[in-house]
């Protein structure tokens, strides 16, 4: 019964380092056969530096200037419902000494940014973040 075991078990690593030499083989008869061919490519012209390339989308590129108005609270508590301290805290006193609350007040918050012109119509593209809400655009 040993032997029968101890038979079996040679034939089976026999096996295996024959089904391994035989991967090995054929992994390399195979990949020798690849051959790298050349794709012709046509070349491309690119500017000699950066700055003939600037010169030349430059009239393409345009500022962009946004303006937002909000009315009512003012800066500090304009998230806020009411004023995040009790009203007899001395902290009041300080944010409305240097920080009004300004209920009736208007508000302009100004933002810059950039775009470029597409098509002869005149399109500007831009982020929407520069646009978003904003109330006058130049």
């Amino acid at each position: 019964m040993k032997r029968a075991r101890k038979k079996a078990k040679e034939s089976n690593r026999r096996s295996a380092w024959i089904f391994l030499v035989c991967m090995v083989t054929a992994g390399i008869w195979f990949s020798s056969k690849a051959e790298a061919r050349e794709i012709p490519v046509d070349a491309v012209t690119l500017p000699g530096s950066f700055s003939s390339l600037a010169e030349s989308v430059g009239p393409a590129v345009v500022n962009i200037r946004t303006e937002k108005i909000t009315k009512g609270m003012g800066r500090v508590f304009r998230h806020f419902d009411s004023k995040p301290f009790h009203q007899d805290d001395p902290f009041n006193d300080f944010l409305d000494r240097f920080f009004e609350d300004d209920q009736q007040g208007e508000n302009r918050y100004r933002s810059l940014g950039s775009g470029f012109i597409i098509g002869k119509e005149g399109y500007i593209v831009t982020n929407n973040h520069v646009v978003e809400d904003a109330d006058r655009i130049k």
